[in-house]
């Protein structure tokens, strides 16, 4: 347990004021003074005993810590529990979707699923058996964004998870480059021996992205593995179109730079040409090893605050009742 203030720099400089403000009125100011000589000769023969103690004294203590007190009520102390620290098996990922306009072509005349309600059911049940990792979560189209950073909380992530929709990001292009940075980036400080981006995507690079090369040098660098996914079939998706029916459409897909990115960081790209081949892949990445490293789930904090109110309130209670009883000014 460790003793804070969670606002310090009241209670350090309240203290100086105070501490100053008491030497003032002790030493500093004039008090009026009464010279009896009859008073002082007989207090030098020791006839007259000099009080040593003094009620008005005691009163002006218990207001001077009352103040002091009402000081740290202010500057908020708190108790912090330091057992809240764990030891966690898991790693740190980050989650990489996919999101431009070939996203919602299907890839089976059999099951017409889109590929983004696909890929977007997969990363709900891959999220579900991740339960001792962090998992943050990236969307890129024409420009990448980072959804949610790393977290624990799987009801958050699932919440968000369900709420994506094509069109979040402009659909007109596929910035890989940069969500691939953007992910390295959010696990660059993470404890996690462990760090992995898992990619999915259906397109090749469009002119607006960035060099990878640089990208993957930071990647390998932090020791982040990244796996790759390519969605779609050679041949390309198959789009629904009013008064046409079922279109063909050809997706051209990198996927010479995928196996670079996955082999040069340790990972490794496979190919999704089918709804189910998508769940088997997040399946065998399911299966990596585990490491062991220490993280802090929550901090408790105990609010002293009412406590030294409640304090304060007696000390100024006992001043006035010995004020009162011993009729003092």
């Amino acid at each position: 347990m460790i003793l804070r203030f969670l606002y310090p720099l009241v209670f350090i400089f309240g203290s100086l004021l105070l501490i100053g403000t008491w030497f003032f009125l002790r030493y500093w100011r004039r008090h009026i003074r009464y010279v009896y000589p009859f008073v002082s000769f007989i207090k030098a023969r020791g006839v007259l005993r000099v009080q040593t103690f003094s009620i008005d004294r005691l009163a002006k203590t218990l207001r001077w810590l009352a103040l002091f007190l009402l000081l740290g009520v202010v500057a908020r102390p708190q108790w912090c529990d330091e057992s809240s620290r764990v030891k966690n098996n898991g790693r740190d990922i980050v989650l990489a979707l996919d999101v431009s306009g070939s996203m919602q072509l299907f890839d089976d005349l059999n099951d017409r699923r889109i590929r983004f309600d696909v890929a977007k059911a997969e990363v709900a049940r891959f999220i579900d058996r991740r339960t001792d990792d962090q998992i943050g979560l990236v969307l890129f189209g024409a420009a990448a964004f980072s959804r949610c950073p790393l977290t624990y909380d799987k009801r958050l992530l699932q919440n968000l998870v369900q709420s994506l929709q094509l069109g979040l990001v402009n659909p007109n292009g596929t910035v890989l480059s940069v969500a691939l940075a953007m992910a390295v980036n959010r696990l660059r400080a993470s404890p996690a021996k462990s760090k992995i981006i898992i990619m999915l995507t259906d397109g090749a690079p469009t002119p607006q992205d960035i060099e990878p090369g640089p990208v993957i040098e930071l990647a390998k660098k932090g020791g982040i593995k990244v796996y790759t996914i390519g969605v779609g079939g050679s041949a390309g998706g198959y789009s629904e179109v009013p008064f046409h029916g079922v279109v063909q459409c050809d997706t051209p897909r990198n996927d010479s730079l995928l196996k670079e990115i996955a082999e040069q960081t340790g990972g490794r790209f496979f190919k999704a040409e089918r709804p189910d081949d998508v769940a088997h892949v997040y399946g065998e990445i399911d299966a990596l090893e585990k490491t062991e490293y220490t993280v802090p789930l929550y901090t408790r904090y105990r609010e002293l605050a009412p406590f030294l109110l409640l304090l304060v309130l007696s000390l100024l209670a006992g001043e006035i009742a010995i004020r009162w009883v011993w009729v003092l000014p």
